[in-house]
């Protein structure tokens, strides 16, 4: 019995000890063509090109290989010099240029106006100077496109486009020398001291963190404390916009404190005053660069330093492995080995230059298994690597065993990075399948990433109808045409991805509103309940909110009677409910206190805590508590390689953006998508911001406004008829129409059709709710704005001087002033009911 049991144990550890040399040799040659296959990122190949303004060199322009749709490249913006000429320089680095080429555009891309060569070019080392001749086609005041094209050694075209302006009277010197001067003193304390005149220091401003400060911030925030920040790079110069008296401009550079380095980005927003400059609004931020010389971790934390905003991380479910996301650098710590591996990131030691630290990327991280491998997205302009020049979504594969990268597959795209970023952050999920969702201008698709198929889930969304959980796994939406179609709802889990259908009651309308952890917040409005209020926005009074999980079933209903939502803000485990009552009677809306939901359920904690730390030298600062608290006693860090392939994994999705958007663009960059023009033009106006649409054609602007203005071609005749036919007569007159508006109306079609169906070359825009101050900026373009007032009658304010509105009444013989503060209250009680279109 001993004898079988010896030899049945002899053939186990042999057959053992088989296996184990097995994997060994298996190991090794794996590992050996896994290095004979990797290599490091390629190094950034593209100039850059920069414009010369006023002797200085600004706006630095980065190259597209790819095709692009211009238009919604809106960037920066370029002052012509005086003679009508663009100077460059062309920043080579190490690439060999053979030829330049330009082309001139309107700024919606659709016409050429002219295109030519550059043949004549003055070289210093590495720079390259040219100048861009344009010619007399273009207009005084008017946006346009230069695209310049520059031909490389190896075959490549890359395509740098410049927005430009020729407009007189801009005071350049002194807006420029300006943000120079204010940028410069922060950094000396005492010639700080003439920067208080321009500061508003108040309780508004935050005076916690270095991170963000603004015009609101004490004198010491202003001046870095106790810092004494080192600049280590140019100041990055860019204008966003400008005209004779205002102008939005920004800086980009690198401060050192205490041997850390720090990006900083500063915005002024400037307006010239008969005496001096007044800064209007200004921000600044600061937030860590890690490399590899910091000690990052140590006695069992991660040491992140002052930030302007909290982190993107992940966890695996053992908290061994965290993954963060700082300064566009996805960073990996693995406890048990004390490592800490740079998986990705264009900017390094050894490329460190203006190229590789161009901000219009971020990395999102999508998925981390049990062992720490991890999906992450790249998405936005490639600084370098096998995509450079490209914009686009690039979903990479980490594996921790082998420590490299590995591309899965890239999504081109051809819009800008700030769309792209927008609909990026409302949806991008791996989930445990190794499925992928993405949200495509309001197109949901899902792509198995084993397979490389994808599925359209749904698509013509409208971001306001389209929710999702912080983490993207749970995402819920509405598709449908107009309002009154709101009546049903999808709510779905992207780990389970099984559909729940929600149907509206009956007289009903369902509006998503978001989630509390994972469980989906929805209101209920009845469809007599909806109105316009006394601005003439659209009321959605909410009776019933609901919080319902994805078994379907309902956790929570609130309700009180007589007292309606409006609206709800989401912060950490509280709803914040904004309510109102309505009189049916007078049909007025009015507000009443907030209530709040909590949310009993424990938010899912983190194992590895990522927190504040104040101190009094560096105030906030940030860092990671690990839940292995010995780990960073001698921490390796790590980089990782790249896998090679062969081909392309581009993989393309055919969509179809069936939906008019208006962007809102505040401070450089997008902050809302709208696709009602009215939302739009109100969130700008709250946020001092402008609106575009896809033909980048100014929807409206709240700058540049002229004092006064009349438009003096509107023949003043009496009539005994209807008025707002006479008003939509005169409008589509001035906008170079004739039709015989009477007999449409008399065929029921609405004055929005009637302006629709017969302007052609302009936006018509119904602009109910949005303030009079607002119509200013149609009424100086020479665009009336219909009005509609008592008695469902309509007038047209055709002017505005400092002090009055100018009214043209049907009615009457000549047109009518009325005090700018009484036609605001005037029009406000009759709903600000507003018709007008833009040239």
């Amino acid at each position: 019995m001993r004898k079988k049991l010896f030899k049945a144990f002899l053939r186990i550890g042999i057959l053992f000890l088989v296996f184990l040399i097995s994997v060994m040799i298996t190991s090794t040659v794996i590992n050996k063509g896994n290095t004979d296959m990797t290599a490091e990122m390629k190094k950034a190949g593209l100039p850059v090109v920069y414009v010369n303004v006023n002797g200085e060199y600004i706006n630095c322009l980065h190259g597209y290989v790819a095709e692009m749709e211009g238009s919604y490249l809106r960037g920066t913006i370029t002052p012509m010099s005086a003679d009508r000429k663009l100077p460059i320089k062309i920043k080579a680095f190490d690439s060999i240029i053979t030829g330049v080429a330009y082309e001139v555009y309107t700024l919606s891309m659709e016409r050429l106006l002219e295109s030519g060569e550059i043949q004549t070019f003055d070289y210093l080392n590495d720079e390259i100077s040219a100048t861009v001749p344009v010619k007399d086609l273009i207009e005084d005041e008017k946006e346009y496109m230069l695209v310049l094209k520059l031909t490389l050694s190896d075959g490549r075209v890359a395509s740098y486009y410049c927005r430009f302006i020729d407009k007189p009277e801009l005071y350049l010197t002194e807006k420029l020398d300006f943000v120079h001067n204010f940028s410069s003193k922060t950094f000396d304390k005492t010639a700080a001291e003439e920067l208080r005149t321009y500061m508003e220091s108040n309780s508004e401003g935050d005076n916690s963190s270095f991170g963000y400060v603004n015009i609101h911030s004490n004198f010491n925030q202003l001046t870095w404390g106790n810092l004494e920040p080192v600049l280590e790079s140019d100041k990055e110069l860019r204008i966003l916009d400008i005209n004779t008296k205002d102008a939005a401009i920004t800086l980009d550079y690198t401060v050192s404190v205490q041997g850390e380095l720090y990006d900083v980005w500063e915005y002024f927003y400037l307006t010239r005053g008969s005496d001096r400059i007044y800064l209007i609004d200004y921000e600044r931020t600061m937030d860590k660069i890690i490399n590899e010389e910091n000690v990052v971790v140590a006695n069992g934390k991660i040491f992140h330093g002052i930030l302007s905003d909290a982190i993107d991380y992940k966890e695996n479910k053992d908290a061994n492995i965290f993954c963060f996301v700082q300064e566009r650098s996805l960073y990996s710590y693995n406890s048990d080995t004390d490592s800490l591996t740079r998986i990705y990131s264009f900017r390094d030691k050894e490329n460190n230059d203006v190229r590789t630290s161009y901000k219009m990327h971020n990395i999102k991280i999508l998925y981390v298994d049990d062992v720490g491998n991890v999906y992450f997205a790249v998405y936005g302009y490639m600084n370098r690597g096998n995509h450079e020049g490209e914009t686009g979504i690039t979903v990479y594969y980490y594996d921790t065993v082998f420590n490299t990268v590995e591309e899965n597959l890239f999504i081109p795209y051809t819009k800008s990075y700030e769309i792209l970023k927008h609909d990026v952050e409302n949806l991008c999920y791996v989930n445990e399948n190794n499925t992928l969702y993405l949200m495509f201008n309001g197109t949901i698709y899902s792509i198995n990433l084993s397979t490389m198929k994808a599925e359209l889930l749904a698509s013509g969304l409208n971001e306001t109808r389209f929710v999702s959980s912080l983490d993207n796994s749970m995402i819920g939406w509405q598709a449908a045409n107009s309002l009154y179609e709101y009546n049903t709802l999808t709510f779905m889990s992207l780990n389970s991805m099984v559909p729940l259908k929600i149907e509206a009651s009956r007289g009903h309308i369902l509006i998503p509103l978001g989630f509390f952890n994972h469980d989906f917040v929805y209101g209920s409005v009845a469809v007599m309940d909806i109105m316009l209020d006394s601005t003439g926005r659209t009321v959605l009074p909410m009776d019933y909110i609901y919080i319902q999980n994805i078994k379907g079933e309902i956790l929570k209903t609130y309700h009180h009677e007589g007292i309606y939502v409006s609206d709800v803000q989401f912060k950490d485990n509280m709803m914040n409910l904004e309510r109102i009552i309505i009189d049916k009677d007078t049909e007025l809306v009015y507000p009443t206190e907030d209530d709040q939901i909590m949310n009993n359920q424990i938010k899912e904690a983190h194992a590895n805590n990522f927190t504040n730390v104040i101190t009094e030298e560096t105030e906030t600062t940030w860092q990671t508590v690990l839940k292995n608290t010995e780990a960073g006693k001698n921490t390796r860090n790590l980089t990782t390689k790249e896998v090679l392939y062969e081909g392309n994994r581009n993989f393309y999705l055919n969509v179809q953006d069936v939906l008019d958007r208006y962007y809102v663009y505040s401070k450089g960059e997008i902050t809302a998508i709208y696709t009602d023009a009215a939302d739009a033009v109100y969130t700008a106006e709250k946020e001092a911001g402008i609106v575009v649409d896809k033909k980048s054609s100014y929807i409206w602007k709240g700058n540049d406004l002229k004092s006064k203005t009349m438009i003096e071609d509107i023949e003043f005749i009496p009539i005994t008829g209807n008025s707002v036919a006479a008003c939509l007569d005169k409008m589509l007159n001035t906008a170079g129409v004739y039709v015989d508006v009477k007999s449409l109306l008399e065929e029921g079609k609405t004055p929005l059709d009637i302006m629709k169906e017969n302007i052609e070359d302009k936006v018509v825009l119904p602009l109910a709710g949005c303030s009079t101050e607002a119509m200013k900026y149609y009424i100086g373009m020479g665009c009336p704005v219909m009005a509609m007032v008592e008695n469902d009658e309509a007038v047209l304010i055709i002017g505005y001087d400092d002090k009055n509105l100018i009214i043209y009444d049907p009615y009457k013989e000549k047109s009518n002033k009325i005090g700018i503060d009484d036609g605001k209250v005037w029009l406000a009680s009759n709903g600000n009911r507003f018709l007008t279109y833009t040239k």
